[in-house]
């Protein structure tokens, strides 16, 4: 039998064998006026010892010491009467049916139900009453008493009262609900929980004054998107610490704790709503498969590597050209995924050797190819590269994949690559151009997926602002009218692999990218977020639009449009004709010339091959 913690068990064992004997001896004393027979007294000595074992032994058969007093409910004391119910009655008959006479008056034993029942009862109420009361303050190993953080939570519904519950519960965690509020009109000074909704979203000023509010927690976990956003940057005006809950599925579950309220995140700022895969079709697209991940070290290949494990593949091969990087997403993924097959490969995409070796000796299903150079600045003074890396090596990769007998081959590219006015863009437009060659007589499913800027990717404006912040400022902004797209890494990666899943051939899958956000917005939000005010505490810097950057970036071109697939936030672009043998042996021209001719004309024969092809 497991009880609650030792200490506290002997304590309420102690207590309760204390108020058995005190329930008895004062039965008999009000029996009789305080003045009891003599026989009675001797009863009382001779068999106390058994009545305490009796019910001690009810007690510990109904589990009275299993429960965790602070938390009971209508349930924890329904069981209490029960088992005094029992053990009265077995009193009762072993004081009839196994004596020549009463041992007690029978009126005594009534009174002792009654009595046992209120102290008992009592001492575990108290046991509430003490926690909840001085539960209020927490006492550091330093022996100084810090008060609890005072929240005021948004929202009076089921997440709402399942996270008051919760927090009752777990003192510990220096949480203390002051009470509610909610924009239903008919909710106003209700209580729940104890707790009263005290007023609608517009009176939080008013009351986070009043009461001294540390905290806000959004408890309504069918909030999200632009309506998330939306809240959150209403309450950055106020210096508060804001925190929130998981979504829909842990409260339909039951299965919101304290523990899963957590800060709020850049990503709420953004007003994405969290994508699901389809379990069924990406099984089968997975399952039993080698699956081959070029760039497996970056944001976006090591986020697909942890997104289709669940699926059970065959086999993860992660490969990339630097160790490090490779190294650690192998270390991470054995340490949570012992019992998969992953295997490193150190391999340059650019190595036809290399790169023939490898897929010839593991022969890949599947191949998601997220190698690339994707810094814009640092490929606009290294063309020659990004050319090397982004075409080369794709073209190097699809024409392999092809000899190997891979399945589905899975090129990820970029919103950049439309209408592209820097030399990353065009070279990743130039891979899609690529991939429309090998769409034709050939057993392979090449597709392409198109997106844009990824939260928290490497080069991204939020570890750089970050960064900024930290240091005191200034946050630099390249213009206040630069928009752009965003999504995070796991929605990102969910899309690719749902995109790749559903390919026919062919296809540039374009993703839902919401709403673009501004820059400046973004810089503001995060600002805020860290606890300061914008051009104020923390500047804001504009530093114009570094070279092959754009004011506005687009999804797709005028020309190509959209067509819907069966999953709601992936689109398909019109698959583009393109000359293919004339395309490859203009890029193999280049290719062989490329170190021998300036950046510039790199550069411009970039371009230009863009500019004929597309």
């Amino acid at each position: 039998m497991r009880f609650i913690k030792r200490k506290e068990f002997y304590y309420l064992l102690g207590l309760d064998i204390v108020c058995i004997v005190a329930a008895l001896s004062l039965s008999l004393a009000l029996r009789y006026d305080f003045r009891v027979p003599s026989p009675d007294l001797l009863n009382l000595h001779r068999y106390l010892a058994l009545i305490v074992v009796l019910k001690i032994v009810f007690f510990l058969s109904f589990g009275l010491y299993q429960r965790i007093w602070q938390h009971a409910g209508i349930d924890d004391y329904l069981m209490i009467f029960v088992s005094f119910s029992l053990s009265s009655t077995v009193f009762f008959v072993i004081n009839v049916a196994f004596t020549r006479q009463y041992l007690f008056p029978r009126s005594v034993i009534l009174i002792d139900f009654l009595l046992t029942l209120m102290l008992i009862s009592g001492i575990r109420i108290s046991v509430r009453i003490f926690r909840k009361v001085f539960g209020r303050y927490r006492v550091l190993k330093s022996g100084v008493i810090t008060p609890l953080k005072r929240v005021l939570i948004y929202g009076a519904g089921v997440g709402g009262e399942q996270i008051v519950r919760e927090i009752d519960r777990n003192n510990f965690l220096r949480y203390d609900v002051i009470g509610f509020i909610d924009d239903d009109p008919s909710k106003r000074n209700m209580i729940i929980r104890n707790q009263k909704v005290l007023g609608k979203m517009e009176d939080v000023g008013h009351l986070i004054h009043k009461y001294k509010i540390d905290v806000i927690l959004i408890a309504i976990p069918s909030l999200k998107g632009k309506g998330m956003s939306d809240l959150i940057n209403y309450l950055q005006q106020y210096d508060i610490e804001i925190r929130t809950l998981p979504g829909q599925a842990e409260l339909i579950d039951g299965n919101v704790h304290v523990n899963m309220i957590r800060p709020v995140q850049i990503e709420d700022l953004l007003g994405r709503e969290t994508v699901e895969l389809d379990n069924t079709s990406v099984s089968r697209f997975i399952k039993d498969n080698t699956v081959l991940i070029t760039g497996a070290g970056g944001s976006i290949g090591s986020e697909i590597a942890r997104q289709i494990i669940p699926f059970l593949p065959k086999k993860i091969l992660l490969a990339g050209k630097g160790e490090n990087s490779i190294f650690n997403i192998m270390k991470e993924m054995e340490a949570h995924f012992p019992e998969m097959n992953i295997e490193p490969v150190i391999m340059d995409v650019c190595s036809e050797e290399r790169v023939k070796h490898v897929l010839e000796l593991h022969k890949p299903d599947i191949i998601f190819h997220a190698a690339a150079h994707k810094h814009v600045y640092l490929m606009e003074v290294n063309p020659t590269e990004a050319f090397k890396t982004n075409v080369i090596g794709s073209y190097t990769l699809m024409k392999n994949a092809r000899i190997c007998g891979t399945k589905k081959f899975v090129l990820i590219s970029t919103d950049k690559a439309v209408y592209p006015t820097s030399v990353m863009g065009a070279t990743k437009r130039l891979a899609e151009l690529v991939l429309s060659t090998f769409s034709d007589n050939t057993d392979c499913i090449f597709s392409a997926v198109r997106f844009g800027n990824v939260l928290g990717s490497r080069g991204s404006v939020i570890p750089i602002f970050k960064s900024q912040i930290e240091k005191g400022g200034p946050v630099t902004v390249t213009h206040p009218d630069a928009l752009r797209y965003f999504m995070t890494i796991p929605e990102a990666s969910r899309l690719v692999i749902q995109a790749g899943g559903a390919a026919k051939g062919g296809e540039i899958f374009i993703l839902d990218m919401g709403t673009p956000v501004k820059i400046l917005d973004l810089a503001r939000s995060l600002i805020r977020h860290c606890g300061f005010i914008p051009d104020d505490e923390i500047e804001i810097k504009f530093i114009g639009l570094k070279p092959g950057e754009k004011l506005v970036e687009e999804i797709l071109t005028n020309e190509e449009g959209i067509h819907a697939t069966t999953y709601e936030k992936i689109f398909i672009a019109p698959r583009k004709q393109v000359e293919a043998k004339k395309l490859i042996e203009s890029i193999d021209s280049l290719a062989r010339r490329i170190y021998n001719i300036p950046d510039e004309e790199v550069r411009k024969e970039i371009f230009e091959l863009v500019e004929k092809y597309s």
